[in-house]
């Protein structure tokens, strides 16, 4: 499909912003830095972000997001989670939603989305994941939430320590906002690609969530029972995904949607004809709408 070119930025996310005059995520889950971005009609009517790829970059998940002189050895002995991007509740803080990010992106990928959604009462918390070497982009060092090997066999191929591991440090988040006075029936988790991958491993919780969003990705782990706890069967989740996604195949959200609704879930699965592996502003405030409805703001 042709795409009609909008614009062209060399400043990041942020130029793209002004010029749109709003702010949106920078959508594509392989940036770690700002590279220049595109913006195209995907869809009459749907406008949609995402960054443009480098000369010569993989079409696979982005090997040039690689973070320069991290050894591989030194990623793999110690893995470092960075301070959080947060922004505290307007207001009485009566629920807290948790944004996760894809491969080789940060916070600040994301982190607009704070503003975008404000709401009064919530809190956002989006987290970086820590630097380690990528199977599948030759072990380059770059920020991710577990190894992944292949996009063909994702599935049978998983990083189940590493995906076990990142659960456990967003378990941890969610612990420290119930010693706040949060209950987690107020909080949300969310998360784009590899994000939202550990966001679905929310539906395994022992805690009761507030509700689960995963966007362009798919169940992890789905041999491994529970995929769906007793505590969560209700809890409402949102897929959304592009039919177009050359990244994580629309066969993996969709496969997932539908396990989820077998096994009882309240699941809503919403699907984009024309999106790739990106972020639309449809799909944007579907999620924002979803989140206003599950936190009560």
């Amino acid at each position: 499909m042709s795409q009609t070119r909008l614009a062209a930025f060399s400043g990041g996310v942020a130029s793209l912003q002004r010029a749109l005059g709003s702010r949106h995520p920078r959508s594509t889950a392989v940036i770690a830095h700002s590279p220049p971005i595109t913006a195209h009609l995907g869809q009459p009517g749907k406008l949609c972000v995402q960054p443009s790829k480098p000369p010569g970059a993989p079409r696979s998940l982005s090997a040039w997001a690689c973070r320069p002189g991290r050894s591989i050895v030194a990623a793999m002995s110690s893995l470092s989670y960075p301070k959080p991007t947060v922004f505290e509740a307007k207001g009485e803080h009566k629920a807290t939603v948790i944004i996760l990010h894809g491969l080789g992106d940060t916070a600040a990928g994301w982190a607009s989305m704070g503003r975008q959604f404000a709401m009064p009462g919530t809190k956002f918390i989006f987290p970086t994941a820590p630097m380690r070497p990528i199977t599948l982009n030759m072990g380059m060092v770059m920020t991710g939430w577990y190894d992944i090997t292949s996009l063909d066999k994702i599935n049978a191929q998983e990083d189940v320590e590493g995906i076990k591991e990142s659960w456990r440090y967003v378990e941890g988040l969610i612990q420290a906002e119930e010693e706040k006075g949060i209950p987690t029936d107020k909080i949300v988790v969310a998360g784009f690609s590899q994000g939202g991958v550990v966001a679905m491993m929310g539906a395994r919780s022992s805690k009761k969530l507030a509700g689960i969003v995963g966007m362009s990705t798919y169940m992890p782990l789905r041999e491994e029972e529970p995929v769906l706890s007793a505590e969560n069967m209700s809890t409402p989740i949102l897929m959304c995904h592009g039919e177009r996604d050359m990244v994580v195949a629309y066969e993996y959200g969709k496969g997932t949607a539908e396990k989820l609704k077998q096994l009882g879930a309240d699941v809503t699965f919403t699907s984009y004809a024309y999106m790739g592996h990106e972020a639309c502003l449809e799909e944007l405030e579907e999620v924002k709408g979803f989140l206003s409805k599950v936190t009560g703001n």
